[in-house]
C-alpha cells in the first residue's frame, strides 16, 4: 500500500504541511480487498481502485464460492502540469 518508511500513519491521511496543496476526493473504507492500477501519459496520471464485483459470493466452503469479476470503484485523472485533477 501507500506510506511506508519509519512514519506511522495512514494512507489516507493528508499530513499536515501538504493540507494547504491537496484535497481529499476519496480514501479506502478498510472492509474489503482491493487494488490500485495506474497509467501515465505525459500530460495525465490515471489512478484506478479496482476490487471485486456484485457477483462473486464468498462461502466458507471454497467449493460454493461463486467467482465474479472486477469492479472499478475509483477513477481519478491527474494532471503533470499540477493543476487540479478530475474524475475519469
Amino acid at each position: 500500500g501507500a506510506g511506508g518508511g519509519m512514519k506511522k500513519e495512514f494512507a489516507s491521511t493528508i499530513p499536515d504541511f501538504a493540507t494547504q496543496y491537496v484535497k481529499k476526493e476519496w480514501a479506502y473504507t478498510g472492509d474489503e480487498y482491493g487494488f490500485m492500477s495506474f497509467s501515465a501519459s505525459k500530460k495525465w496520471l490515471k489512478l484506478q481502485y479496482h476490487t471485486a464485483d456484485n457477483k462473486w459470493n464468498f462461502t466458507e466452503n471454497i467449493a460454493d464460492m461463486k467467482i465474479g469479476g472486477v469492479a472499478t470503484k475509483h477513477c481519478w485523472y491527474i494532471p503533470t502540469d499540477g493543476s487540479e485533477g478530475k474524475a475519469c
